[in-house]
This record gives structure tokens, sequence and C-alpha cells, in this order.
């Protein structure tokens, strides 16, 4: 079996390092250039919305193409409520098709996570996995919940 790229030990340290600061700043850094705060916030208080059923005992999942890469499949939303609805994540799965004969075949690769608090009219973002470019997946994560009720 072939090995994958080694990676030097200044490397993996400037990567820890650069890991660490992100993940330290994370909750006060620009959730976005496209979408202000408030856009953000409205977008998932939608999504909470659209999704939180207090009578269901089951998560929302949703298969959705999201990024355009064909060789990863469809890229996995799920839904999780707490606190009685006040808690919600938003989990978005990748992919990777581990057989090009049967394209159902995957293996999971990563998940990034939106962890939110709702009280009364405001949404709180409490963690914030989620790059630019997966915020700006969030109208699409609506537009096809939406299509899916």
């Amino acid at each position: 079996m072939k090995s994958g790229y080694v990676m030097s030990r200044r490397e993996f340290n400037r990567m820890a390092a650069l890991g660490f600061l992100g993940l330290a700043l994370s909750p006060y850094r620009m959730l976005s250039q496209d979408y202000s705060e408030g856009e953000i916030k409205e977008l998932l208080k939608e999504i909470h919305e659209a999704t939180f059923n207090p009578e269901s005992q089951t998560l929302p999942r949703y298969d959705i193409e999201l990024d355009g890469r064909e060789d990863n499949g469809k890229e996995n939303v799920t839904i999780a409520f707490g606190d009685s609805g006040r808690k919600m994540d938003i989990l978005l799965s990748y992919y990777r098709i581990q057989d090009d004969k049967n394209a159902q075949s995957r293996l999971w690769e990563k998940t990034k996570t939106i962890s939110t608090t709702i009280t009364g009219d405001e949404m709180k973002i409490d963690k914030n996995e989620f790059d630019e470019r997966e915020i700006g997946y969030l109208p699409k994560i609506l537009e096809e919940i939406r299509k899916g009720k």
C-alpha cells in the first residue's frame, strides 16, 4: 500500500498553531464576507422553524449536493435539537466515494458543526466550525429543507 504525504515537523507545528488559533478565535471572527452576522442568524432561525417538531423523535437528515463535486457524492446535513428546542446543532458531514462502480459506497471524511441557542427571538451562535464557503451553503440547505417538507 502506498503511503500518503508525510508532513515535516515545521509544517505540522505551523498547522497545529493555526488550528489552535482558529479554535480560540472562532466565536469572535467574522462569519462570512458575503453574509452579515444578522443575516446568518436569520437563516439559522428559518432553518430552526422549518425543521423543529417537538413531537418528533427523529433527527431531520438531508442528503444535499452542496459542493458540486461528483467524486464525493452528496453531503449529509443533520439537525439536532436539545433543551426542548432551545438548542440547535447543524452538522454538515462530508464523504468520499469508496468504490467508483458504486456511488452509494461512501466513507465519512469529516463533520463540521454550528451550535446555537435560541432565547425568545434571539439567536446566539455558541460554536461555529463552518468556513465562509459552508456559511454560503445555508440558503441552499434551507431551500432543500423547504422542498422536502
